[in-house]
């Protein structure tokens, strides 16, 4: 198991077993109050599968494939999931190095872009009410100045995905001006002897300047 680098989780554990992987804790408080009429005898309604997946050894067959919204609502998460790859491996490398911490979904006095459509939105400070979600998509923001590195397509597995190219998603600031990082390893080992790291600066007046470099020893 050591000899990789993975992220999994379990709902079943054992003493010990969190040195390897992680818990899962959401049904500690899964009280019939809670669900009400929504759920019963763990069969759920098409609409509830799609945004809280469950399925029980007495339950019938909620699999994502086996509904049409459900199916919908698993390729939106995973095909975003996976373009966000290894943007998400960076902030979560950056968090372990230096303590940082993610932002979360607020939407202040700043320029906001629609993940879907690139729509841009203009953030007024106030709490922000989004109406006509679709049961299944995920309604994700991207703050100005940032630039994303996102894979062209999804696959089927990691090793499929990494086979294709990357694009670059320019977000922008109120300001005219962006940057970003792309960090590359193989993503497999837990000693990591070199990566390759791209640095992106967008200027105000639309020249995206770009560097990269090697970090460690390529063998």
């Amino acid at each position: 198991m050591l000899q990789f680098s993975a992220n999994l989780n379990t709902c079943s554990m054992f003493p010990g077993a969190g040195v390897h992987v992680g818990k899962w804790l959401g049904g500690n408080l899964s009280l019939w109050e809670h669900y009400g009429g929504l759920v019963a005898g763990g069969n759920m309604t098409e609409m509830l599968c799609a945004k809280i997946y469950y399925n029980g050894d007495t339950s019938i067959s909620q699999e994502f494939y086996h509904l049409p919204t459900t199916t919908a609502a698993a390729k939106n998460s995973l095909d975003m999931c996976y373009r966000l790859l290894d943007y998400i491996y960076m902030a979560f490398d950056k968090s372990h190095t230096d303590g940082s911490t993610s932002m979360s979904m607020y939407l202040p006095k700043h320029t906001f872009y629609d993940f879907k459509i690139l729509k841009e939105v203009r953030g007024k400070e106030a709490s922000v009410r989004l109406y006509n979600i679709s049961f299944s998509e995920i309604p994700v923001f991207v703050r100005g100045g940032v630039v994303l590195s996102l894979w062209v397509e999804v696959g089927l597995t990691k090793k499929e995905v990494r086979r294709r190219d990357f694009e670059v998603l320019v977000a922008p600031g109120s300001d005219g001006r962006a940057s970003g990082s792309l960090n590359v390893d193989d993503r497999e080992s837990i000693e990591v002897s070199a990566s390759t790291v791209v640095e992106f600066n967008f200027l105000k007046g639309g020249k995206l300047d770009v560097v990269e470099g090697v970090v460690g020893t390529l063998v």
